[in-house]
């Protein structure tokens, strides 16, 4: 997945821990449920370029 990340202007990636599990709306994604471990958070102030969340095993 990262290889489709492109290098323009305001792309991102953003890596976040989650002690505990959590119900959380981000953005245009709503409420989601995230267990705990590391989650990588990727995306683009873009709405063309991909966006994901990615539990990080």
């Amino acid at each position: 997945m990262l290889e489709d990340v492109s290098n323009r202007h305001g792309t991102y990636a953003r890596v976040f821990r989650c002690r505990t599990p959590v119900e959380a709306a981000e953005g245009k994604l709503g409420p989601a449920l995230f267990h705990t471990g590391y989650w990588i958070h990727m995306g683009s102030a873009d709405s063309a370029v991909l966006w994901a969340f990615v539990r990080i095993p």
